[in-house]
């Protein structure tokens, strides 16, 4: 899974520094919960960018999925409360893809990192940089393993890098209402 701002670039035009941090440390507080309430891992924080995995099959994509709807519903609840501060709203794009990823160690001496690449990686970051605000476009796969209630809806053809023709993406049709009272995890 892969998620970022929708207007970042606006939001760090119109922001000072302070409230940037401010508003960068309440959007990846609200993608850690809703990932780790779920058995996701944060991968990657750059920027508004953040990279997740999950340690499922790849035909149990439930858990990425409904990690997905709460945090668009918990986005929305933080968005109740930024409003009411006249705050600006945080619009969140997340793209989904399931597959196997080569977790690494790469780096030198001076720095190392630990993450994960692959195709399935491109590909989830591929549909995230598309992806709407409150939008998941997931690919087939995850569809395929996401149950049988799940509701889909034609999304976008999104040119992968490192592939030769676009890829069709589904829109994940649900309601999101906000949280009201979110959750936090230790």
């Amino acid at each position: 899974m892969a998620v970022n701002l929708c207007d970042f670039g606006e939001l760090t035009r119109q922001l000072d520094a302070q409230k940037l941090v401010d508003l960068l440390t309440d959007y990846v507080r609200a993608v850690s919960e809703a990932v780790f309430h779920r058995g996701g891992i944060v991968d990657t924080v750059v920027g508004d960018g953040v990279l997740i995995y999950f340690d499922n099959p790849p035909d149990n994509t439930e858990p990425a999925l409904a990690a997905a709807k709460e945090l668009v519903q918990r986005i929305d609840s933080l968005n109740q409360r930024r409003e009411a501060r006249d705050q600006p709203l945080l619009n969140v794009g997340i793209g989904m893809h399931s597959g196997e990823v080569l977790m690494v160690n790469a780096g030198s001496k001076s720095r190392m990192v630990y993450t994960v690449i692959g195709q399935a990686a491109q590909t989830a970051l591929a549909l995230r940089d598309v992806a709407s605000p409150s939008e998941v476009l997931i690919t087939e796969q995850v569809g395929a393993g996401g149950g049988a209630e799940l509701q889909l809806a034609d999304g976008p053809m999104v040119q992968v890098r490192g592939q030769p023709d676009p890829l069709p993406a589904f829109r994940l049709v649900f309601r999101a209402d906000p949280i009201e009272q979110p959750q936090t995890v230790n």
